[in-house]
């Protein structure tokens, strides 16, 4: 309950302070936030990203942000990698330098459904991001890659990618409802003359 009123006193803060933070950003500003995460894009005509930094850092003694710049027009945000080309943003995947692309051995005893979940991670993330079609293949060639290194057979992710794609493709293509009926389950004390008749 703390966080919640906590993350309105900071909302309400930052909307007197810096009303374009959430209402509208400045021009060419961008503030979008996941859990921890904030990306940010900064005019700097309009605000200075270091008092900006200084000022939301006073809002609350527990509360302290941190700032990372662009190197390169790239910027890392959480999985993805965001290069700012001309006035457009593009996207790749991000890893970090720690990464040494081992996961489960397809030799391991797991269930195959296990076995594969990493790579149905990754493939989902593969279809869902905007990537150009180079990022997009360089992409897939490294999930290749990762499922070699780790004893898998490299066809599993051309069968994966397939799957994915056509579920993608249902998905997209439908006008029903995807949303599945909610069952209802009601825990009653054991009566042999009523609990019987309820199945």
């Amino acid at each position: 309950m703390l966080k919640i009123k906590l993350g309105f006193h900071v909302k309400r803060k930052l909307k007197t302070m810096f009303p374009f933070s959430y209402a509208s950003p400045p021009r060419g500003g961008i503030w979008f936030r996941y859990e921890d995460d904030v990306f940010v894009v900064f005019n700097n005509n309009v605000c200075d990203i270091d008092d900006f930094l200084v000022q939301i850092n006073d809002f609350h003694k527990n509360i302290k942000f941190d700032w990372e710049r662009e190197s390169n027009n790239c910027l890392p945000l959480l999985d993805l990698l965001c290069i700012r080309n001309g006035t457009s943003i593009e996207f790749d995947i991000y890893r970090k330098p720690s990464n040494n692309n081992r996961y489960i051995l397809n030799s391991s005893n797991h269930c195959q459904q296990h076995n594969n979940a990493v790579f149905n991670s990754m493939i989902n993330r593969l279809l869902r991001i905007p990537l150009t079609n180079k990022r997009f293949q360089n992409e897939v060639r490294f999930i290749i890659n990762i499922a070699v290194f780790n004893a898998f057979d490299s066809r599993l992710i051309d069968n994966l990618i397939r799957r994915h794609k056509v579920k993608l493709y249902r998905k997209n293509c439908t006008t029903l409802d995807s949303k599945k009926e909610v069952c209802k389950y009601v825990s009653l004390p054991y009566d042999r003359f009523v609990t019987r008749g309820f199945k």
